[in-house]
């Protein structure tokens, strides 16, 4: 990173939102309120994928003989709190029986100890730095 080149992020600078932006019908609100809900969603169903990639990589090691099987949980972090909630917590809410069969293999998975879902941080997560605006501090 010492000799890399600044370059630019196509993201809007000092963004102000206002209320004329949001929700302007009933319709529109109830829609904006699901997309916290979707987004826990698309990051289950991207740690479900994952999941089953490690355990697949975990048997395959295993199956192989040559170098010692892998004893310790298999390390996966994700950032979405809502995704990890929907993996830890036992029985399945009303809105996650549309991905029921995904909830329970990733749980299964948890609890044989094959994989371990651990929270990642947006300030750590070596996948971000270019997906958000940079512009202000946190307080």
């Amino acid at each position: 990173m010492e000799n890399s080149k600044r370059g630019s992020i196509p993201m809007q600078d000092n963004l102000r939102l206002s209320k004329s932006q949001g929700a302007s019908t009933p319709a529109e609100l109830k829609r904006m309120q699901n997309v916290p809900y979707t987004s826990a969603v698309a990051e289950y169903i991207a740690t479900y994928d994952a999941s089953k990639e490690s355990v697949w990589v975990r048997k395959f090691i295993s199956g192989l003989g040559v170098v010692p099987t892998i004893e310790d949980p298999i390390n996966m972090y994700c950032d979405n709190t809502g995704a990890i909630t929907i993996a830890n917590e036992s029985g399945i809410t009303k809105g996650s029986r549309h991905f029921c069969a995904k909830v329970h293999y990733l749980r299964e998975v948890i609890e044989y100890g094959d994989i371990k879902l651990e929270k990642v941080y947006t300030d750590d997560n070596l996948a971000d730095p270019f997906t958000k605006a940079l512009a202000f501090p946190k307080h």
